[in-house]
Formats: structure tokens, C-alpha cells, sequence
């Protein structure tokens, strides 16, 4: 309500003075750290735990062509504002990059963050996450189909992956909080039996030894896979791989060879049956349902009153 666009000659002219509003729901206490806490009085540390309807407002200005996209936030009900949690809300407000952060936090996972040390807590550490596993499917999906159109090739996959882990150890002082990005290429031949894998890891974060601050060689991991069946249960892996070890502090490179077995099922009755059954209860179900669509045409096809 209140929001204006302005046409006013060329598109990228078009003026912007549009305000939009979403609601979730989340606890003031998510932003606070211990200490904060233990200053709260016990009915203002209950109030700031209970869920309340928090407003994100999206602000957007100017002109089309280079509009300004602000976040604010608030709370729908103003009977916590003269608590210590409400100021943590509004000094939030006065950071526009923290603004950002807990606005993308509150629409896609309904929580706030800590703006203290993010990733420093197990719960922060979580919602990280979650968040970084949405945006890596995202960016897989994306880089696959950007490859695809380059090269023609419809059976090169990109997978990226990114986690935020800790680990506390009295020896280290201050512990440790470290970042994992891995990122690979895969591609299957001769009707996918074989299937060749090549990326790298990259682990960076505290602390930041010489050897695993940079890791990052697109060549220097692989995996080479091959199906010794049509099924793809009993297959054959030649690999190497190079991870950041948190107790040694380094990296270790591991390679070898080996033979592996999967199988994929959704009760142990699957399980232990072989995929021959499987796929024949497959194609009797397939069946079932082509014949009934048919059934279903045939008599749609008849004439009001016949049998």
C-alpha cells in the first residue's frame, strides 16, 4: 500500500518507489550470545525465546535500470521493544550487511542467525547449512545446464558443495571453525558402466596452516568407477582424494583401489529381494496403470447409454 511506478520514457526509466512485505516467525533469543542472555530478566528471557511474527521489508528505489534494493526489520507486535532483545533487532537495522544476512536467513529458513560470530554455534552452524545445501543444489543444477548448452554434452554434471564445520579441542586455545568447498565434473561412458569423476576440496578457516589454507586443484582428486553389472550394484573404484585433517592440522592424501556394492531400496523386503523382482513388480505396476488410463479413455469414448 503506498507504493508508486513511474513510466516515464525510455523502460530503464521506469522509477521504482515499491515497498513489500513478508512475515515469519522466529525467536528474538536467536540473536543473542550467552552473555546477553544471562542479562535478561526470567519473563524477558521466556519472551524472548517464544516465537513472534517478525516483518522483513524489501525496499526498492530509483530508476529500473539501477534499482536499490534495502531490507529492514521489525516486529508485527511492539510489546518487546523496550527489551534488551528488541536492541539487538534494531542495531541489526543500523548494518546494512547484517540486514542482508537475517533477511535471506528469515525467508528461506525462518530463524535468525547470530550476527555475532556466524558459525561459530552449533545452531548457526545448522542454519548455514541448510542454507549452503539449497544454494549448492541451486548452483549444481545451474553450472550443469550452462555446461550442457556449451559443450552438447547431456552427461556432464557439476556438483558443488559447501559445509561449515567446528571443533573444539583445549589444545588449540580458541578451537577451530573451518569451511569445506568441493566442487567436481563427472561424466559416464559405454551406456553409463564407466563412470569418471575429477574435482578438488577446498578447506580454509581457523587455524589456517600453510598446507591446507589453498588446496583448491581442479585435476587433483578423482574417482573412476566401473559397473561390473547392468544394475550398477557390484562395481568396481579407483580413487584419490586429499581432505584436511582438524586433528593433524594438514592434509591427507588418500588413493587406492577397491570393489564396492549398493543397492537402493525402500523396505527390507526390496532389499532382500533381487533387482529382477524389482523391476518386474516395476513393469506389472507400469501395466496396471496403462491399463487403466486405456480403460478410462475407452469408456469416455462411448456413447451416452451403450454398455
Amino acid at each position: 500500500e503506498g507504493s508508486t511506478i513511474t513510466f516515464n520514457g525510455p523502460f530503464g526509466e521506469t522509477n521504482l518507489n515499491v515497498d513489500a512485505v513478508y512475515t515469519a516467525k522466529a525467536r528474538l533469543s536467536d540473536l543473542m550470545t550467552d552473555a546477553d542472555k544471562s542479562l535478561l530478566t526470567s519473563s524477558d528471557l521466556t519472551d524472548a525465546q517464544t516465537p513472534q511474527w517478525v516483518d522483513v521489508i524489501l525496499h526498492m528505489n530509483g530508476p529500473l535500470k539501477n534499482l536499490l534494493l534495502t531490507f529492514d526489520l521489525d516486529l508485527e507486535d511492539k510489546h518487546s521493544q523496550t527489551s534488551l532483545a528488541y536492541q539487538k533487532l534494531k542495531l541489526i537495522n543500523t548494518d546494512d550487511r547484517q540486514k542482508v544476512i537475517q533477511a535471506t536467513s528469515l525467508l528461506i529458513l525462518n530463524t535468525f542467525l547470530p550476527p555475532e560470530g556466524i558459525g561459530t554455534s552449533t545452531v548457526a552452524t545448522g542454519a548455514i547449512n541448510n542454507l549452503s545445501q539449497i544454494i549448492s543444489s541451486s548452483a549444481s543444477t545451474g553450472l550443469t545446464n550452462i555446461i550442457n548448452k556449451i559443450t552438447g554434452d547431456k552427461k556432464l554434471n557439476v556438483d558443488v558443495k559447501y559445509i561449515n564445520y567446528n571443533y573444539s579441542d583445549p589444545t588449540l586455545g580458541n578451537g577451530l571453525n573451518r569451511n569445506i568447498l568441493n566442487a567436481s565434473i563427472n561424466k559416464s561412458y559405454f551406456n553409463d558402466r564407466l563412470i569418471v569423476e575429477v574435482g578438488s576440496t577446498s578447506d580454509w578457516g581457523r587455524p589456517a596452516s600453510a598446507s591446507a589454507t589453498s588446496n583448491f586443484n581442479l585435476t587433483g582428486d578423482f574417482r573412476i568407477q566401473y559397473l561390473l553389472s547392468d544394475a550398477g550394484g557390484l562395481r568396481l573404484n579407483c580413487f584419490r582424494s586429499s581432505d584436511y585433517d582438524v586433528t593433524l592440522d594438514r592434509d591427507i592424501i588418500r588413493s587406492g583401489v577397491g570393489i564396492s556394492w549398493r543397492k537402493t531400496f525402500d523396505n527390507f523386503g526390496e532389499f532382500f529381494r533381487s533387482n529382477k523382482y524389482a523391476e518386474k513388480q516395476r513393469k506389472l505396476q507400469e501395466q496396471k496403470m496403462n491399463n487403466a488410463e486405456l480403460q478410462d479413455t475407452t469408456s469416455a469414448k462411448k456413447p451416452a447409454g451403450t454398455e
